[in-house]
C-alpha cells in the first residue's frame, strides 16, 4: 500500500457541485473546495489501524487531537485543514501538473451523476 500522502498525512478533498437540471442535465463545479488531513503521520502497523487520527480525515474528529491546528496563512502549506486552491498550489510548487486532475474530477463529477439517471 502507497497512498499518496501529503507531509506523511492522509487528506480527503470536499468539492461543491450543484446541479439545477436534469432534462437537460446542468452541472457546475465549485472552482474551489476544502482539502481535510489527518492528523496523525499514516501508517499500516498493526499497532496503529485503530487510531482514528491515522486514518480518518474528518475535521470534527480531528479537532479533538491536541496537534489539531488551522491555517490562516493561505499562503503557508500548514494546518490540518486547507481550501482546495492551497493545495493546488502545494502540489504545482512540488512539481506536479495539476490540469489532468481538474480535467479528472470533472470527468468523476458527471459520470457519479450519470451513474443515478434511467437511460
Amino acid at each position: 500500500m502507497n497512498p499518496f500522502l501529503i507531509r506523511g498525512l492522509k487528506f480527503d478533498i470536499r468539492l461543491y457541485v450543484l446541479m439545477t437540471s436534469i432534462d437537460p442535465l446542468k452541472i457546475y463545479l465549485y472552482n474551489d473546495g476544502l482539502v481535510r488531513f489527518a492528523t496523525e503521520p499514516f501508517s499500516t502497523k498493526e499497532e496503529d489501524l485503530g487510531n482514528k487520527f491515522i486514518h480518518i480525515t474528518n475535521t470534527n474528529l480531528n479537532k479533538d487531537n491536541t496537534v489539531f491546528s488551522y491555517s490562516d496563512d493561505l499562503d503557508q502549506f500548514e494546518g490540518h485543514k486547507w481550501s482546495l486552491k492551497t493545495l493546488l498550489r502545494f502540489l504545482k510548487i512540488n512539481g506536479h501538473d495539476c490540469s489532468p486532475l481538474w480535467h479528472n474530477i470533472k470527468r468523476l463529477v458527471l459520470k457519479t451523476i450519470l451513474c443515478g439517471r434511467k437511460d
